[in-house]
This record gives C-alpha cells, structure tokens and sequence, in this order.
C-alpha cells in the first residue's frame, strides 16, 4: 500500500519539543493508520541530545541525521525530496497534535482525493499539552480559490496548518523555489491549491502551537513583507486572483505588523530582531491600502506607544468586515476597491465531521 499521508519533522537542537511532537502523533498511529502514514524526521546536525533521543523511537519513525547544518531551508528541501507520498505534510518540530486528530485528517484525504491543498485550524498555548484532545467541528470544501484563500488568509504560511497534493505541483515546479526567502513552503502550498478542484478546511483545533514563539535569525517584517508579496504576485500573475492577497495584506496590517513591532521593540522576546527600516519597504507594498497607514504605520514610527491606535484600528477592520459581509459588495451603491474584503459567497459545502 502506497503511504498517503507523510508527515515531515525538521527539526534543529530541539530534542525536547521534537520528542514531544513525536509522541503526540505515534500515540495515533495504530491500526491501518500505521499503514497510510509515515513519519520523517531529518535532523540538521543538531548538537544538543536529539540523535540520542530520537533514535530511541526506533522503527516508529524514519530518523535521518544531515552530517553538517545545511540550514533550515535546505533541510526543508530534503525532506520533501526525500518522501513519495500523495499528500505532504510539514510539521513544526514544537507543535503538537492534539487527540483524535490524525484519524480525522486521514478520512478526509481518502474521501476527497481531489483536495489540493488542506488548511486545518490549531490553537495556541504557552504549555502546549499531549493531554489536550482535539476538536473536530466541520469541514468545509471550497472551489473557489479566491474564497479559501481569504479564509485561510496568513496561516497560508504556517507548516503545521497545511497539508499539500505533491501529485498536483507543476513539471515547472523546483525544490529550490523561494529559496532565501524564508517561505519557500508557499510555493508547493500554492501550486497545489491552483491546480485543484477543491480544497479544504478543518474547522476546530486539531494542533497545539507554542504560543509567541517567534523563530529567530532572520527579519520577520522582510520575510512577511517584500519577500511574502513577491510570492503573491507570482501566483497572482500565474492563475491565483489578487484581490484575496489583497485581503491577507489587510489582515496583516491590522492583525500582525502592530503586534510584532510591539513585542520585538520592547525586548520581551530576545530572538525577535528590530526590523527598524522595515518602513520604506512596506509602504511602498501598502502605499495605497489604507489599513497600513491607519494601524501599521504609526507602530512603525512611534513604536509601541502607538499600540492602542492600532489596536482600535484592529477592532474598526473587524467591524467594517462583519458590515460587508451583511450588505454585499457595494455601499450606497459605490465599489469600494481599497477596503477588499469577502463580499457574496459562491455556494460552498459544509460537512459535520
């Protein structure tokens, strides 16, 4: 039986939280699920106890050990080269999988094999727990592309959120792809959602994420800026429509600059850097979209003195979303191309799962 599902660890002097992600998902796999999924785990040449303490999971996973540190990327890379099943998915080596999820996930896959790409929702916690159980709500099958992407809208870019078709990337598609930039998993993420019929959303928490753990060793506000936005007009300009990147740009003017400048500037996270000339480079991406002059921009010149401005301004986008969701596409009958938002629904099927 081909491996539908492989599930890919990279993982980096981390043998605490990668021992912790390993036993929350062998505890799922009995059964036939052990036939239809593998678990991969590639260490970047750690040098703390991980080879130590992952070998002693033996059998149960397939453990690979890299000779030097080929960096994050790379390591990335090789693990999605280095596994041949339908559906890959990468997972944070400090996340969790909470209870009861994985079965879930599987009958999902095997009862849609159409689905390009699935989103699953997770939670966040400051003490992750391998007693959490997961909860399963409903599962929402999308056709239309610009529709998921909004909902999904960011959390594109978390591993641990999506599950990717590798049968559905492109001949053109390179393992080297965005290399650099901090975000290559996007680009099979994206290929996959482009070419498929439909893809999906688990909606409940099936994942634990530590909660403010921000990765360092590299500018978030570069790699979630000008290196985020030259993905989305790639695909923009190869078949995804623009106006739902427009709407994650959004969100993350009010939803996620103001609250990484805050924290990154008043020093409460010591991996997080400044990014203090991030400012040119984002309003040239946001020069006409006004939630970044209203929320992001003020905690890019006052820093976190201008927190409260945003985070009313944070409260006024949800607002002004829930309106246009109420009364459609116009207001007193006029378009409104500088607010973009989720305006009439295509009809879209939602199952109990």
């Amino acid at each position: 039986m081909k491996t539908l599902l492989s599930i890919l660890i990279p993982t980096y002097n981390r043998s605490i939280e990668t021992s912790r992600a390993l036993r929350s998902i062998l505890s799922q796999l009995d059964g036939e699920l052990s036939e239809k999924v593998r678990l991969i785990v590639s260490d970047n040449a750690s040098s703390d106890d991980t080879q130590t303490t992952l070998r002693s999971f033996g059998d149960n996973i397939t453990y690979i050990r890299q000779e030097r540190n080929i960096g994050a990327e790379a390591n990335f890379s090789y693990l999605l080269e280095n596994s041949s099943s339908k559906y890959k998915w990468i997972f944070g080596s400090d996340d969790i999988l909470l209870k009861g999820a994985l079965s879930s996930i599987v009958s999902v896959l095997e009862s849609y094999p159409d689905i390009g790409l699935l989103h699953i929702k997770g939670m966040s916690s400051l003490e992750p727990s391998l007693d959490d159980l997961a909860v399963v709500k409903s599962l929402r099958l999308q056709s239309d592309k610009s529709h998921f992407i909004e909902d999904v809208s960011v959390m594109i870019a978390f591993i641990t959120a999506n599950i990717f078709n590798s049968e559905l990337l492109p001949l053109s598609y390179q393992i080297t792809f965005g290399r650099g930039s901090g975000l290559m998993h996007l680009y099979p993420y994206l290929y996959a959602l482009r070419s498929a019929k439909i893809n999906a959303l688990i909606h409940g928490r099936l994942f634990s994420a530590q909660a403010m753990n921000y990765s360092g060793g590299y500018k978030q506000l570069e790699v979630f800026g000008p290196n985020l936005w030259q993905i989305f007009n790639f695909f923009s300009a190869n078949g995804l429509p623009p106006r739902a990147f427009h709407v994650v740009g959004s969100r993350m003017c009010v939803q996620y600059y103001p609250y990484y400048i805050a924290h990154s500037r008043t020093g409460a996270y010591s991996t997080l850097e400044r990014d203090d000339h991030a400012f040119p480079a984002l309003a040239s991406i946001y020069k006409y979209n006004p939630w970044f002059w209203l929320a992001s921009a003020p905690m890019l010149v006052l820093g976190p003195r201008a927190l409260f401005v945003s985070q009313c301004f944070h409260l006024v986008y949800r607002c002004y979303r829930v309106i246009l969701r109420m009364i459609g596409n116009t207001v007193c009958g006029l378009r409104i191309p500088l607010f973009p938002s989720t305006l009439s629904r295509r009809p879209e099927i939602i199952k109990r799962l």
